[in-house]
Parts: structure tokens; C-alpha cells; sequence
């Protein structure tokens, strides 16, 4: 049974199907509630802004989930209802999907009344501030082993689900049955079915937990939760399952209920019903969904029914583990960059069996779900992480990453730092590719600039447009080029141009000269900095092919400065210029070495117009 009355059912290819339907409960004013909810809200995200966020990431987030800026429905003492009526393409697709699939005559007249009252009487108890947004951003959560975790813990993640729809998130939860497909293959069909009906049991208890954490009075539910059975099938013709009805999903989320799915799928080859990988069901939410929302889009004047914005995986594991972060979790992964390396590296050994096949089995199918949802990003973490109150003291990865689409901590931070924590959670991207073209010969003779670009591994237009942009200053490719001549030790390009690095060997003035690394050149386009990951991303390359020394200059004004203290052993003053030095590597500098940085500094000329 399903813990509040459904509507009417229909049959479709022999079997059930349940259609959710608003009841006349779920339109309620909430005006007073609102006033409260929205000032809670507002304190919660100004906050965690102003704490952690930069101001780019504060706009990019508004942008994305309009929270603070046309949300209030009060304005000045007055109410405004313009912000109710943006809902109207929801209303229009509830309006057709209820009476396209209801059989009660009854019911579609009592809905008739109601969905065509005025908008400002209709905004549901239920809805939360899932309503302020225009565009469904959508959170898809699997929970692994839900049943070996304690209450505690269930009503921590609850809360989580209660801030990320209050973020103008759209959560959608997967209880994960991975063991029971395992132990019932090749099982008998009644073993299967008392399966299901066990899993339908725990997964209304594991609702009755979340939604209890906030029945504080009887008409003040503050987060509802709904079973999503009947949402998968597979045809005769078809060889994989697909979503049967997509208004199962999307008329609960447009409501704020947060859709619980059931991993089962109806064959009609053997009119049966099975259980689903985990695998299986996320596969199928992403194309399905997508596929969806292309067709809206193309429609809509390519205007967004939804987005898929996080896979957010909770596991008992936590983050796939690093032999570089002393086998805690990698801060952030390029899955273009870094993926066969991480898949190499799971397979050294320092892991069981059973943990690296698990992590193994998360990264790749976040792999093949980021490579359907491009722009998505995947969150692995542990259930005690995910329930973690996002206060001054400890920072919840889940929620923090809704507000700046990044990791807690910068990938890029030197591991041996102390101040550089070890933690339990991997944000995962599809990222960008980073090509590199490194200096190989043993006389450090330079790359051969001519040799890159007559094969097309270089484009001078685009690297000196990178340049401008990053630095605000319109470079002398010309005169540029003559001072680096022969003297270029890499070159490091990420994506198309979003972002560059420029090393090159420079002399020092020792007894016994020798060339050493100096970054001449790190530019990141302005669409791509921030949240994308593309500086940290193309730093950590260019520390792994300089591990041993490099040395960079930077104005002492620059406001870059304090991200490049971080990432460095150390830095200097170039006394008499308006220079700092900063140094890293495994080789530590002499006295003299630092005496052959500051030469360096000051004499490399700039090679900008005006």
C-alpha cells in the first residue's frame, strides 16, 4: 500500500499503471508559511555565500537557481503574484497530463475546478521553493545499501533532500538493489515478485523515515516524499527498458514531492516484472529524460523543461581513492584527462577485491551518465558526509557544490600541506581534455614551434586570444614569439583554448648556468573560470611534468597571488621591482638558486602592446 490515497489507475500492455494526481488537500494558501520559509532561506544561503563562495560563483548560482533575485512573492508589504504565474507551463502540462490519463470523470471535474481558479490560490503546501525557479533542476541520489544505514543517519540525508529543494533543487531518490539482482539471478519468478514486494516494504519504511523528521504539525508537512512504481518497461521490439510515463516523475517534482523510484521493470516478453541495476534505471532516467527535454526544447524555442544538474551517489565507500592522497578520495576528477590513469591506478592493489570492483563500478557508470548529461556533475560521498550540517565548523559537500559547482577544497592544493585535509568525497566531471606537449630532450633545447603548428597542434589566434582575455591586455604574438624562441619547455592546452600554460627554459646567472622551468604564461578564459575546474585542472598537469622544480613571477598587486601562495613551497619579493616570486617543486632552492629566480624576474621583458 502506498502511504496516501492514489488516483485513478489505467491499464496499459497488461499491466498497471499510477497516474499521481492533485488533490484538492494540496492547494492550500501558504502565504504565512512562505514569509518564513523564504527569510529561513535567505539567511541559509546568504550565509554560505558570503562564507564561501566568490562573487562570480554567487552569480552564476543565482543564475541558475533564481532564489534571491524574483522569488519573494512579498514585495515591499505587497504581494506579488507574477512570481506564481511563471509556473503556467507546468499547470498547462499537468492540465494535459491529467486529463489525458485520468478515468474518473469525477476527479477531472474537481481538478477542472481547481486548476483553472487563479494561480495565486493555488500554490501547494507541498511545493516548497521548487516553484521560484523556471527550469526543473533536477538531482538524481542513489543510495547504496540503504538498509545498513542507521536512522540517524536517513534523517540527516532527509535534511539534505529538505536544503537541495530549498536551493530550487528537484531531487529523485534510487534505493539501490544491486545485491538483490546479483543473488536472484537465475532465480524462480515467485521468488522474484516476493523480492519485490519486500523491497516495496523497506523502501515505504525508508519514506515513512524521511518524511517523519519533519511532521512537526499535522498540516505543516515540510518534505513529502512518493513511491514511483510502474515507471519502467521493456517492449517486445526494444532491447532496453524505458520510462513508460515521464508525468510519474515530473508532476510530483513540479509539486516539490520528492519521487522515490523503484528499480522494476515490466518485460512484456514473459509479462513479468524484474528487478533493475542500478545501472539499468540511472541509464535510463538520463537518456529518457534528455530525450525529453530535447523535444521540449525544440518546441520552446530551445528553452529548458528541465535539467539533469548533479548525480549524487551515497556509498558506504565514499569518493573513489587516490595513492596520491594516501588513499583518501580524489578532490575532483576530469574524466577526458584522468580517467584510464584513475581505472589503472584501482587496479595496483592497495584495495580489496570487493571495495576497488565497487569504486570501479561508480566511476564508470558515472562516466557513461556524464557522457549523456555533458554539463552534469557526479558527487560521490558517504551517508555520514551527506547528512553533515552545512555550519562554520563542517562543510557539506552535497550542498556546497549546489552553490559553487565545485569541490570543498581545490584539487589543485599540494597534497603535503598541512592546511590540505584528507577527504571522503570526489566531485566527477566529464571536464575537458588537456593536451601536452612537453620538452623532451636532454639538452632542453626547446620545443620546435614550427613542427606544432604545421600539424594543427597549435593555433597562434586562439592561444594570443586566450591570452587577451585572461590577462586583459593585447599581447605581441610577434615579439612574443621571439623571446620564447627555442626556449619553449611545454605547452598545456585545455579543451579548445579555454585555458593555456607556457613554460619555458630560462638561464640562470650561477657559475654554471643551467635552464630551469618558469611558468611565462598561464591563462584561463574568462567563461572558464571558477566553477569549471579548468585552472586547477591544467596546474595539476603542469606539476606533474615539473614535479621537481618550477618557478613563476606575478605582480605584487595581482589579486591571483593568494592562489598561487597556496599552491606554492614558497614566494619572495623581488626587492626593487613590483615582483613576487614564487617557487615549488621537490627540489628545495638554494640561496643562490633564489638569487638566479630574481634575475630571472627581472630581466624576462613583457611582451604586450601599448
Amino acid at each position: 500500500m502506498f502511504p496516501r490515497a492514489l488516483p485513478s489507475c489505467r491499464r496499459q500492455s497488461g499491466r498497471m499503471f499510477i497516474s499521481s494526481m492533485l488533490s484538492i488537500k494540496d492547494f492550500t494558501s501558504n502565504l504565512t508559511r512562505h514569509a518564513r520559509n523564504t527569510e529561513e532561506k535567505r539567511n541559509m544561503v546568504l550565509t554560505i555565500l558570503n562564507s564561501t563562495a566568490t562573487k562570480r560563483e554567487v552569480r552564476n548560482y543565482l543564475k541558475k537557481y533564481p532564489l534571491l533575485k524574483d522569488v519573494d512573492i512579498y514585495s515591499k508589504g505587497q504581494m506579488d503574484r507574477s512570481s506564481v504565474s511563471k509556473r503556467n507551463k507546468y499547470s498547462s502540462m499537468i492540465d494535459n497530463l491529467m486529463l489525458k490519463h485520468s478515468t474518473n470523470n469525477e476527479n477531472n471535474k474537481i481538478e477542472d475546478f481547481h486548476l483553472n481558479r487563479p494561480r495565486s490560490d493555488l500554490i501547494s503546501k507541498s511545493k516548497l521553493e521548487i516553484k521560484l525557479t523556471d527550469t526543473l533542476r533536477i538531482a538524481i541520489v542513489k543510495i547504496r545499501q540503504f538498509r545498513d544505514i542507521d536512522p540517524t543517519a536517513l534523517k540527516g540525508i532527509a535534511f539534505t533532500l529538505y536544503k537541495l529543494i530549498k536551493l530550487g533543487v528537484s531531487p529523485i531518490v534510487l534505493l539501490d538493489t544491486d545485491k538483490e539482482v546479483q543473488a536472484l539471478n537465475g532465480e524462480s519468478d515467485a521468488m522474484v515478485q516476493k523480492s519485490i514486494a519486500n523491497y516495496h516494504q523497506q523502501a515505504l519504511s525508508f519514506i515513512n523515515i524521511i518524511e517523519k523528521c519533519f511532521h512537526k504539525y499535522e498540516d505543516d508537512n515540510e518534505l513529502s516524499a512518493r513511491a514511483i512504481r510502474g515507471l519502467f518497461e521493456q517492449k517486445f521490439d526494444e532491447d532496453r527498458f524505458s520510462m513508460t510515463l515521464p508525468e510519474l516523475l515530473l508532476i510530483p517534482i513540479s509539486q516539490g514531492i520528492v519521487p522515490v523510484v523503484y528499480p522494476v521493470g515490466y518485460m512484456d516478453k514473459g509479462s513479468k516484472n524484474v528487478f533493475l541495476s542500478s545501472e539499468a534505471v540511472l541509464q535510463c532516467l538520463a537518456t529518457d529524460l534528455k530525450s525529453l527535454n530535447d523535444r521540449h526544447r525544440l518546441d520552446h524555442d530551445k528553452e529548458n523543461l528541465f535539467t539533469i544538474e548533479k548525480y549524487i551517489f551515497i556509498d558506504p565507500l565514499g569518493g573513489i581513492p587516490s595513492l596520491e592522497r594516501y588513499k583518501s578520495a580524489h578532490v575532483y576528477i576530469n574524466l577526458l584527462q584522468e580517467y584510464e590513469d584513475i581505472v589503472s591506478e584501482l587496479y595496483i592493489g592497495f584495495l580489496k577485491t570487493g571495495e576497488r570492483d565497487q569504486h570501479l563500478k561508480n566511476l564508470n557508470l558515472l562516466q557513461k551518465l556524464l557522457q549523456v548529461t555533458t554539463d552534469a556533475s557526479g558527487i560521490v560521498t558517504t551517508p555520514q558526509i551527506a547528512m553533515l550540517n552545512q555550519t562554520d565548523r563542517f562543510t557539506n559537500p552535497i550542498i556546497y557544490n549546489v552553490l559553487t559547482d565545485r569541490p570543498t577544497i581545490s584539487s589543485s592544493l599540494p597534497v603535503d600541506l598541512k592546511k590540505t585535509p584528507l577527504l571522503n568525497t570526489s566531485i566527477i566531471r566529464r571536464g575537458v581534455p588537456v593536451e601536452v606537449y612537453v620538452d623532451e630532450s636532454s639538452d632542453k633545447s626547446g620545443l620546435c614551434l614550427d613542427s606544432l603548428l604545421k600539424r594543427g597542434a597549435l593555433d597562434l589566434e586562439k592561444l594570443k586570444n586566450v591570452i587577451d582575455l585572461s590577462f586583459r591586455k593585447d599581447l605581441n604574438m610577434k615579439k612574443y614569439l621571439a623571446r620564447v624562441k627555442n626556449n619553449v619547455a611545454a605547452i598545456l592546452i585545455a579543451g579548445d583554448y579555454e585555458g593555456v600554460i607556457i613554460v619555458t627554459w630560462e638561464v640562470t646567472d650561477e657559475e654554471k648556468p643551467q635552464k630551469i622551468a618558469y611558468l611565462d604564461k598561464f591563462a584561463v578564459s574568462p567563461k572558464a573560470q571558477g566553477s569549471t575546474g579548468v585552472a586547477d585542472v591544467l596546474f595539476k598537469s603542469l606539476l606533474s611534468n615539473f614535479e621537481n622544480e618550477l618557478f613563476w613571477r606575478s605582480r605584487s598587486n595581482n589579486p591571483v597571488n593568494k592562489w598561487y601562495f597556496e599552491r606554492s613551497k614558497g614566494s619572495l619579493t623581488v626587492t626593487g621591482t613590483n615582483w613576487k616570486c614564487f617557487y615549488t617543486g621537490k627540489n628545495y632552492p638554494s640561496l643562490d638558486r633564489m638569487k638566479g629566480y630574481f634575475n630571472i624576474c627581472e630581466r624576462i621583458q613583457p611582451s604586450w602592446n601599448g
